[in-house]
């Protein structure tokens, strides 16, 4: 990753999104088309609680490189936030997909009622939260999925 984007995320984990943002902004006069740079953009974007903003960045991020599972699930995240639920549910799946470690979309397909002991990722979920070498943070995420769904299934089956 360049050194400059690099930078922009630190700051942007840090919350001086102003900072991150410039400089990504800076970054982007020189390589319009790189798909973290659009990301960034998205996330400072998320930051500031400008949610179509969020969404358009990243969408245009994604469409630069579809394989970002990251990308995929702070932009559904964003989708959820705007009532743009099916949409949101495709992008989880597909950071699921794309990384099925991530604990976090599995959270949040659970949440949507979107992950069912019948579906294929529900297993995955499973898996990942009895990994005990799998990062505590995403099995803790995938443990509370399996038990939405678990919850729901009974609730509604």
């Amino acid at each position: 990753m360049d050194p400059i984007l690099r930078g922009a995320l630190t700051a942007l984990t840090q919350n001086r999104v102003n900072e991150a943002e410039a400089q990504t902004r800076a970054f982007l006069l020189g390589d319009y088309d790189n798909a973290i740079a659009w990301y960034v953009i998205g996330l400072c974007a998320l930051k500031r609680d400008n949610l179509f903003g969020g969404v358009a960045a990243i969408e245009k991020a994604l469409a630069l490189d579809p394989n970002n599972p990251e990308a995929h699930q702070n932009l559904g995240v964003a989708l959820s936030r705007i009532g743009r639920f099916d949409e949101a549910i495709a992008h989880w799946r597909e950071a699921v997909a794309l990384n099925p470690s991530s604990g976090e979309s599995y959270q949040y397909l659970s949440e949507v009622k979107a992950l069912s002991s019948a579906d294929a990722a529900f297993e995955t979920a499973k898996s990942l939260a009895d990994n005990r070498s799998a990062d505590p943070h995403q099995r803790r995420s995938a443990a509370f999925a399996v038990a939405t769904a678990l919850h729901g299934a009974e609730d509604f089956g």
